[in-house]
């Protein structure tokens, strides 16, 4: 399940340098963490230790403070203690420990430990009805990520499907700032799902995610930009709004600006820089380019192979069966049948219609494969009730030489030129 953790800081990232571990040392000089009355300043040099580059002395120290802070009774340092049970920093994972905790500091009234427990009850499956419990008072209590986690079940099915209860805590955690919630709220009014549809309202939320941070709704304001869809069609404020998210590091933003560049002959170095961000489409499309050496990238089958391996990786349909033909045809690699036969039924799997074409193609044939026309026919339709003009116009080419299905052949033939493939047409 996708539900969002409330971290207590950023938990040992970066580098440190020696003036802030100087300061960090200087900073707990005269603490005496048994002391009551400095809990706060325990808790404050734990966070310090934590926004540094973890080592397991500071993981242990930090444990150690936040250990001290949490006895007197702070809030704040008992949540930070669990998540380092939770995750087993500075000290061994101790699920349990960390329930007892979040769920000590949930009655407490701490909202953010309420939604911490509630992930746990759940992932652990425990309790689902408990966890909707917890984050009910969460979200009552102000904590939007708890009133984001109970839209996400609601919208799921976790207890039960409910669009109309989903887009009430979704509203309800953009009301209370959480920027995610803000853009998921906008993608139902968008489409009506769950409530009445108003494309200009969805608009206004994406924009207000967007501006709080969240990259995903800038790169989807982008996409109504380029398409003119519920928007003034605008390339201009498309290429602002990628750029503004793959920026912010949204992977499918770089991608969508390099679609955008490739049209004038460019593309390969966004594509590239949306893969490495983990977008298998701009995986698929760097390795496009570089199988054929346009938009900028140098023409090499064996870099191709590589790219189309990492969309596939990624679970990008088009990544795989693109890989599957570089194995059926030998290039980049050694000629491999069995190899592409996979790759093309998992990417058929993933719905990915050329993919079913091709494997029909290879069983019709038995081309490195054992031939099974039944097996064919079937991938045939796949692809044709898919959407694939040309896998209709293949089948009904087939089946013309079959007098039992010429009717049915010349039907497929009428619907592959409707449909728009041209050679049907002829």
């Amino acid at each position: 399940m996708r539900w969002i953790l409330v971290i207590l800081g950023i938990v040992f990232s970066g580098c440190a340098t020696q003036s802030t571990q100087t300061k960090i040392v200087q900073a707990e000089a005269g603490i005496n963490c048994e002391v009551p009355e400095n809990a706060a300043a325990c808790r404050e040099a734990a966070m310090a230790l934590m926004a540094e580059e973890y080592t397991p002395a500071a993981g242990n120290r930090a444990w150690e403070l936040l250990e001290a802070a949490c006895r007197h009774q702070d809030q704040e340092a008992c949540h930070g203690l669990a998540e380092l049970y939770e995750k087993g920093i500075g000290t061994p994972q101790n699920l349990p420990e960390a329930t007892r905790l979040y769920r000590a500091n949930c009655d407490a009234g701490y909202t953010p430990s309420c939604n911490n427990l509630a992930l746990i009850l759940a992932r652990e499956d425990r309790d689902p009805s408990q966890a909707q419990e917890v984050l009910e008072l969460a979200c009552k209590g102000g904590e939007a990520i708890a009133c984001f986690n109970l839209g996400f079940r609601a919208e799921s099915g976790t207890l039960a499907s409910n669009k109309e209860i989903a887009a009430s805590y979704y509203r309800r955690s953009c009301e209370l700032g959480y920027a995610e919630g803000c853009y998921y709220i906008g993608v139902m009014l968008r489409y009506g799902d769950g409530v009445e549809k108003d494309e200009a309202g969805g608009l206004k939320l994406y924009e207000k995610s967007c501006e709080a941070g969240y990259s995903r709704a800038c790169s989807a304001i982008g996409s109504l930009f380029e398409t003119g869809t519920g928007a003034e069609k605008s390339a201009e404020k498309a290429t602002k709004y990628y750029r503004q998210a793959c920026d912010s590091g949204f992977a499918r933003g770089c991608t969508n600006l390099g679609i955008q560049a490739e049209k004038a002959g460019g593309g390969a170095a966004l594509f590239e820089l949306g893969c490495r961000k983990g977008d298998g489409q701009g995986c698929s499309r760097l390795g496009v380019l570089q199988l054929n050496g346009t938009g900028g990238a140098e023409k090499s089958a064996a870099k191709a192979l590589l790219s189309f391996l990492r969309a596939c990786e990624l679970g990008w349909a088009a990544g795989c069966s693109n890989l599957g033909v570089l194995h059926e045809e030998g290039l980049g690699t050694e000629q491999d049948f069995e190899t592409a036969e996979k790759l093309y039924e998992r990417a058929c799997d993933l719905e990915e219609t050329q993919a079913c074409l091709n494997l029909a193609e290879m069983m019709a044939e038995g081309r490195g494969i054992e031939e099974n026309m039944d097996r064919a026919t079937d991938l045939y339709m796949k692809a044709c009730e898919g959407g694939l003009a040309k896998a209709c116009t293949a089948l009904g080419r087939r089946w013309l030489e079959d007098p039992k299905h010429q009717e049915f052949g010349k039907q497929l033939i009428e619907r592959g030129c409707a449909e728009g493939d041209l050679e049907a047409c002829e």
